[in-house]
């Protein structure tokens, strides 16, 4: 095993950390958003004049802070994806140029992990106003992977 196979390995295990990261933020967020609607319902419902002026600051400061975690949290899944396919690329090159003993079941395992990491990402989606899966992020988690994209000439130094 090269040098090479060592870095995809570590970027292997950080994907698969951030995909939990990311799985762990999607629900405390949605649990976050839920609770927020909840408390602000209550409040106007049984809120008098002077705790309104008081809960209306609460109010705005919380709705700006979740809008931002919210987009936050997208923009880190779009990364993530972005990742994965970078990672799923990286293995075929690397197979490519170094193909070593056991090619077939090390490319099985490259294309098990990246269907791995499309199903805990299909758990999640974009949070936030105005926020929905682009046509192609959509296409690339529904469509389960087979092989390794085909690999490209490195033109990276060694």
């Amino acid at each position: 095993m090269s040098v090479l196979f060592v870095e995809i390995t570590l970027d292997q295990v950080l994907i698969k950390a951030k995909t939990t990261e990311i799985r762990k933020e999607f629900a405390t967020l949605v649990k976050r958003e839920k609770l927020f609607e909840e408390r602000k319902k209550r409040v106007e419902g049984e809120g008098s004049m002077q705790e309104w002026e008081s809960l209306q600051v609460w109010v705005y400061d919380e709705e700006m802070a979740l809008a931002s975690a919210q987009s936050e949290f997208s923009q880190e899944r779009q990364d993530l994806m972005g990742c994965i396919k970078v990672w799923a690329q990286d293995c075929a090159n690397q197979l490519a140029i170094f193909p070593g003993y056991n090619i077939e079941t090390r490319k099985k395992r490259a294309v098990d992990f990246v269907n791995l990491m499309k199903k805990f990402l299909k758990a999640t989606r974009p949070l936030g106003e105005n926020e929905e899966e682009g046509e192609e992020d959509l296409l690339w988690l529904n469509t389960k992977e087979k092989e390794l994209p085909k690999a490209k000439e490195d033109t990276r130094q060694l």
